[in-house]
């Protein structure tokens, strides 16, 4: 059997287990180099780096009407997506951008706790909770910029169709890797400390300080279309597993 591993810190029993079951399976999938290399030498031979494709909605033609003023994150509203950070930072420019708005979408535990703090910081008319939508292609694809604030991720995939769809995206480090894998600081998005909400502040002010950095960010940030093609991508998967198979 092939293992997929979107792996995670797994927390106690749940680690023991993984391992046991990786050990014995023919193959190990993972999505990023450091997760290749969390599971010690015996594991790590056998493992295979393969990403996601994206998905085939997302890889149409770019939107080109006039962007909105919008900076955007998609997931469940939790203490690990961590959109407590954006909406702290956002705080720190809200003044600066007034026709900006802040939209999360997506519901989950922290969703009291997040509104608390809107209100606390008096951007009840620039920051918006929009709940779980099923049509998140259609919501972010005129927005300027996508923010992931993870602490913790393995590739996702909520950043790599935003960048897909030509937002500037700006990550936190997350543990798992994957943000080095998609961004290069500076060239296609901002990578930022996690928790840093200073520095994912400045950044976000510089992206919406300058329109001509901002566009290249954008077309650079569109490139990950050729890196994970749907053709590309599930030819890897496609070779990958007929190795086993003969």
């Amino acid at each position: 059997a092939v293992r997929s591993a979107a792996f995670r810190d797994y927390p106690g029993i749940y680690k023991c287990i993984a391992k046991i079951l990786f050990r014995m399976a023919d193959g190990v999938i993972v999505q990023t180099t450091e997760q290749a290399h969390s599971f010690g030498k015996k594991i790590s031979r056998k493992t295979c780096l393969l990403p996601n494709s994206i998905r085939p909605e997302f890889m149409g033609k770019l939107y080109e009407g006039e962007r909105h003023d919008e900076i955007v994150t998609v997931g469940r509203l939790d203490d690990n997506k961590n959109q407590i950070m954006l909406v702290e930072a956002f705080a720190k420019i809200a003044e600066r951008f007034p026709d900006m708005q802040v939209i999360l979408y997506g519901d989950g535990q922290a969703k009291e706790k997040i509104s608390g703090l809107i209100l606390d910081k008096n951007l009840e008319k620039q920051v918006v909770l929009a709940g779980h939508q099923t049509d998140i292609k259609e919501k972010i694809q005129a927005a300027r910029i996508f923010v992931l604030t993870s602490k913790v991720e393995g590739m996702p995939n909520a950043m790599i169709e935003a960048m897909a769809l030509g937002l500037v995206p700006v990550t936190t480090d997350f543990g798992g890797g994957g943000a080095g894998q998609l961004i290069q600081d500076g060239e296609n998005g901002f990578i930022v400390p996690v928790d840093d909400v200073d520095a994912l502040a400045e950044r976000l002010e510089y992206i919406l300080s300058n329109p001509s950095e901002e566009k290249r960010l954008r077309e650079k940030a569109r490139e990950i279309c050729l890196r994970l093609a749907p053709e590309q991508v599930n030819t890897q998967w496609k070779n990958y597993f007929e190795q086993f198979m003969q």
